[in-house]
């Protein structure tokens, strides 16, 4: 029997749960095989950690469809007008990655949370604050 650290049978009953009901793959089948053996030991029944495992199950499942629905929602979400103003007004200091923050997400981030409107009009906010910050210094020199 292989032994893993911190040993199976010092470990909380939570722990054991979370490895027992985990994923093929998220564990190795043999502390897998061993968590359940010590639940059982400890007298949680198969009932229980079956049950529990469908509990995880369900709760993932409603996860994945509040996520799903707020990436629809996000699709159709856009800026306000005094946002894109300062994402052009501070196009240079978010190309340089030194807005702290101040224009809200990256063009990578509104991509992933699948804001395409939001995407579009950030990337042509920070072009065209650029665009004016370039012809603005060359009018100052």
């Amino acid at each position: 029997m292989t032994e893993f650290y911190p040993p199976v049978k010092e470990r909380e009953n939570e722990d054991l749960m979370g490895i027992a009901i985990s994923s093929k793959g998220d564990w190795q089948e043999e502390i897998v095989k061993q968590a359940i053996e010590e639940l059982l030991k400890r007298g949680i029944t198969s009932e229980q950690i079956e049950q529990t495992k469908e509990n995880f199950e369900a709760l993932k499942k409603e996860e994945e469809v509040k996520r799903q629905k707020q990436l629809e929602k996000n699709e159709k979400e856009s800026y306000k007008t005094g946002e894109i103003i300062l994402i052009i007004l501070i196009s240079p200091l978010i190309l340089l990655g030194k807005s702290y923050g101040m224009a809200g997400l990256s063009l990578d981030a509104l991509k992933e949370e699948n804001f395409k409107i939001k995407y579009k009009q950030r990337l042509f906010s920070l072009i065209f604050g650029i665009v004016l910050w370039i012809i603005f210094f060359r009018l100052a020199i």
